[in-house]
């Protein structure tokens, strides 16, 4: 996809790692990455994405599920989960559109991933598209603790998956009270999803940290976003 900002930029997907205790790739997110058309500058990607239109939303996720379609057999084969981000106009089409909903069952890997700010989050399961979503596929919590939202959707079950929100836990944490609360964090977390991940995971030191304190998985710079094209190498 073509922005146009004060310059023109071009959309392509990024696949950043969420890895297990034991190293093997549990799934990979995709991040959308806009770059200028001479390669020369890079923008936020939150910039564009506060700025787009409804349309330009939707062309967005129908790349990422176009370039799903195209690795499926990665996915399949490997047992790797995707998680594509979700907002109120794309739930709309996929809720209202049968030819999409086909398309995304035959991706039984695909994972729908919502953040705290989604308009009326705090409904929980009560919530007519989110339960509506949820039969179609799971979904992941990409911000826990944000301030977004209450936890009563985590509580009930919605959720398949729960990343803490990054910030949050740099925000709120110092070295001598991490333990204590990663620990207070799961004991109250994971019984209510499948996975709690845990990201800003920059280093072998606070992975084995992380793990030792029973995260189910973890992401961050210790593991880079790559490419389509380079899928394999998170594998080998």
């Amino acid at each position: 996809m073509i922005v146009s900002l004060d310059v023109k930029y071009h959309s392509q997907y990024l696949f950043l790692p969420v890895r297990r205790g034991d190293h093997s790739l549990l799934g990979v997110e995709l991040i959308a990455d806009f770059i200028s058309d001479n390669a020369s500058v890079r923008i936020p990607p939150g910039l564009v994405l506060s700025r787009i239109t409804a349309e330009q939303r939707l062309i967005l996720f129908y790349e990422a599920i176009s370039l799903l379609e195209q690795n499926r057999e990665f996915f399949i084969q490997n047992q790797v989960l995707a998680w594509v981000s979700v907002d109120e106009i794309i739930v709309s089409a996929l809720l209202s559109g049968v030819a999409l909903q086909k398309r995304v069952s035959e991706l039984p890997f695909l994972e729908f991933s919502l953040t705290e700010d989604y308009p009326g989050l705090n409904a929980g399961k009560a919530h007519p598209q989110l339960n509506a979503l949820q039969a179609l596929h799971p979904l992941l919590l990409a911000n826990y603790g944000s301030g977004g939202a209450t936890s009563r959707a985590v509580y009930e079950g919605m959720y398949r998956r729960v990343k803490l929100d990054k910030q949050f836990i740099n925000r709120q944490l110092s070295p001598s009270t991490f333990e204590p609360f990663i620990s207070a964090i799961i004991k109250q977390i994971s019984p209510c999803c499948d996975t709690l991940i845990l990201p800003g995971i920059d280093n072998e030191i606070a992975r084995r940290h992380a793990i030792a304190l029973g995260v189910g998985a973890v992401q961050g710079r210790l593991w880079p976003p790559v490419m389509a094209a380079s899928l394999a190498s998170l594998i080998e």
